[in-house]
């Protein structure tokens, strides 16, 4: 049977409507890109979060194995693991947990930075969930693919629609982990400060002035990176250093906690006058409070000017 052509005109029209656009294209990746000598260890039971931390990990140069992580981030009770254990198991390990941006063109960025990417994923229903870790280490616009480091398989290759999919119904949550003096070209300064201040609360404090070094070459016109590195160096026995520290953040945003700390190092030093000077610049912007006058009476009672910077 012959068909006319306003039939072959709307057969054609009906075929490319239901074509499917590749996704990955769209996302600026225009050649494969895969990580493959990314690490990669099985996942025992339910515990993919231990064998996907271990993948990123040593893909760091850390060494570790997901019977090691087991005890850190695996909840028995809710068979799996959160994502604030796996955070806090990496920091522990001296590496710095950056979210990556929810799209697949932040995928691109990190792979092309040589960094695999930790993601969470809903492979059930909205209303019946099965989450699931994995491990992003590649990205085909050929066959329009993610490939993965997931459960048993080694090379898991997955249509990026259906990816997609699975990754925003668990909230698009991603992670690449980084060395304290590399921040990646995505990392966000708050990102970064607040491994910092979780490596100043446990005594890692090496590794926080390490980072807080980074964080003033990244962004120094932050003055929160400033008065950061001041915490640090003084953690580290270092207050002249913390004082010039809290001077540029003082410089570029005048805080109460800033002078505060200005004058509790200067009095340290024995810098009578530049404390005192510091407690009544702070009085006269921000009034008093505890802190304060606690810096305050100890610098007054310094003999006399003695400044050691």
């Amino acid at each position: 049977m012959r068909l006319s052509a306003a039939a072959l005109i709307l057969g054609a029209l009906m075929l490319s409507g239901c074509a499917r656009q590749p996704l990955l294209r769209p996302a600026g990746v225009v050649a494969p890109l895969e990580l493959a000598a990314t690490p990669f260890f099985p996942q025992d039971a339910y515990q993919c979060g231990p064998a996907a931390l271990a993948t990123v990990l040593a893909a760091t140069g850390v060494t570790v194995t997901p019977a090691a992580l087991v005890p850190e981030v695996y909840v028995p009770a809710r068979r799996g693991s959160l994502q604030p254990e796996l955070v806090a198991a990496a920091r522990r390990r001296g590496r710095q947990p950056v979210p990556l941006p929810a799209e697949l063109s932040g995928l691109r960025s990190a792979l092309a930075f040589r960094a695999p990417v930790l993601v969470l994923l809903n492979q059930g229903l909205g209303i019946w969930p099965v989450w699931h870790y994995a491990v992003v280490v590649g990205l085909d616009p050929v066959t329009d693919a993610v490939v993965l480091r997931s459960a048993e398989t080694r090379r898991a290759v997955v249509p990026a629609e259906r990816f997609l999919r699975q990754w925003r119904a668990a909230g698009a949550w991603g992670v690449t982990l980084h060395a304290a003096d590399a921040p990646p070209p995505w990392a966000e300064l708050a990102d970064w400060l607040d491994t910092v201040s979780v490596w100043a609360r446990t005594g890692q404090t090496s590794l926080a002035l390490t980072a807080t070094a980074t964080a003033v070459r990244r962004w120094p016109r932050a003055a929160s990176a400033w008065l950061a590195h001041g915490n640090a160096l003084y953690a580290r026995a270092r207050p002249g250093a913390a004082a010039t520290a809290f001077e540029r953040a003082l410089a570029l945003q005048p805080t109460a906690g800033g002078y505060n700390n200005l004058a509790h190092v200067l009095t340290e030093l024995g810098c009578r006058d530049a404390a005192l000077a510091a407690v009544s610049t702070a009085r006269s912007r921000y009034g008093e409070y505890p802190l304060l006058a606690q810096t305050a009476s100890a610098a007054a009672a310094l003999p006399a000017n003695n400044c050691a910077r």
